[in-house]
């Protein structure tokens, strides 16, 4: 595949992860007011994030592979890419790596809430869930615009060795 497919393939799994974490973004300022029941029926219970621990998790993978694949390849081709790329991948695999650190915690926790009564403390795990899901939003934001830069400031690189060549 070239580089430019690629590049191409990067930019749509970059835009789909981050674009996850900003609906996550949007609805804070809502959810962070509801109270436990409907905080846990609309996060847990409820399925309105069914499609994020299936489709999205292979979506966010998928990303944490591809960007530093791609940063590989470019080096030879791109320095200044393969640079920035390499950035990107960072913040997207970092980002990963954070939400597992702190997200999944709250996650197992809620499990048990389900059943059982709510804990004493829930406004505190429910503040990790929203802050670490803003934190990595902004993170991945980060990594979409290293790659959205190397892609542009290689195409006007191109353009300009086009243009001095006629």
């Amino acid at each position: 595949m070239s580089l430019k497919l690629w590049q191409f393939i990067a930019i749509i799994l970059a835009a789909l992860t981050a674009g996850m974490g900003f609906r996550h973004l949007m609805d804070l300022p809502a959810r962070i007011m509801w109270d436990q029941s409907r905080w846990l029926e609309n996060i847990v219970t409820g399925g309105h994030n069914r499609m994020f621990g299936t489709v999205g998790a292979s979506i966010v993978v998928a990303t944490c592979v591809v960007m530093p694949y791609l940063a590989y390849r470019l080096r030879h081709h791109d320095r200044a890419a393969s640079r920035l790329t390499a950035v990107s991948a960072a913040c997207f695999i970092l980002a990963l790596t954070l939400w597992w650190a702190f997200v999944v915690p709250v996650n197992i926790e809620m499990d048990n809430w389900i059943a059982g009564p709510f804990p004493a403390n829930w406004m505190s795990w429910r503040v990790q869930w929203e802050v670490m899901h803003a934190l990595t939003t902004l993170i991945q934001m980060i990594g979409l615009g290293a790659l959205l830069k190397s892609v542009v400031e290689g195409a006007q690189e191109r353009l300009a060795e086009l243009s001095a060549v006629s």
